[in-house]
């Protein structure tokens, strides 16, 4: 079990995501196939379970009231661009963030950024086995914010206006993707560690998770799902979340 601030471990605002063992990537099912339009289950095998140690991770993604007042004070965190209007309300999560800016953003908060392991360990649910990042596991309409055909929009929505998942996170499936700490690479899978993999050691593009608003189909916001942008890359469905090393284990 787990849940926000687990017995003070975590700070406040975080949830506590206990150690556990979970199969990281996508069944055979999946592996490799072309879901509709999307061609990237390759870079999702193959499929290994893996040991993650516990941590702390936000319960929503950083909003724009989190975030520009400390921008205003620290000149490496301003934005290239403002969020545009539609997503400039407090409680929208923040956009147009580089890599570097969210990681910065992050190790002002005494956090960090989540790696690709934690985040898929957070979405996947006690379990670990959960598709998609609701308390079900399975994909409901009225669980994600994404541009569907039924409910199409343009814009994302305040933080935790969608329920929890299992562990208890908000808009781990749609709203904004998320920077992670890794370094992308389709390939990374085989190579991976068994205890708390963090990604290749280098590369041209970081890891993103989670889909967002801007995605139409729901195969994009699945637990598994990969996605990539250059560090410098800034975009108005791209923002972050922080993790940290609870205090009984650090």
């Amino acid at each position: 079990m787990s849940g926000p601030n687990e017995i003070g471990k975590c700070p406040s605002g975080m949830v506590y995501i206990p150690t556990g063992v979970f199969t990281m990537g996508s069944g055979t099912d999946e592996c490799g196939k072309k879901i509709f339009e999307y061609e990237n289950t390759a870079a999702e095998c193959p499929a290994k379970v893996v040991e993650i140690s516990a941590y702390c991770l936000d319960e929503h993604e950083v909003t724009n009231a989190e975030y520009l007042p400390i921008a205003t004070q620290q000149s490496t965190l301003q934005l290239p661009y403002p969020p545009p209007r539609g997503l400039d309300k407090l409680a929208q999560p923040i956009v147009n963030v580089t890599w570097a800016q969210a990681d910065t953003y992050c190790r002002l908060q005494k956090k960090r950024l989540p790696t690709e392991a934690e985040w898929e360990r957070a979405a996947k649910g006690p379990l670990g086995t959960a598709r998609f990042a609701t308390r079900s596991g399975k994909f409901s309409r009225d669980e994600a914010h994404y541009n569907s055909e039924d409910q199409p929009t343009s814009a994302s929505a305040p933080v935790c206006s969608y329920p929890k998942n299992g562990f208890g996170v908000c808009d781990l499936m749609g709203n904004v993707g998320e920077w992670t700490a890794d370094w992308y690479r389709p390939d990374a899978y085989i190579t991976m560690a068994e205890k708390d993999p963090k990604g290749p050691a280098a590369g041209a593009k970081k890891s993103t998770r989670g889909g967002s608003w801007n995605d139409r189909n729901p195969i994009f916001l699945r637990s598994t799902a990969r996605s990539f942008a250059r560090p410098a890359t800034f975009d108005d469905f791209i923002g972050l979340r922080c993790a940290s090393t609870p205090e009984d284990v650090k």
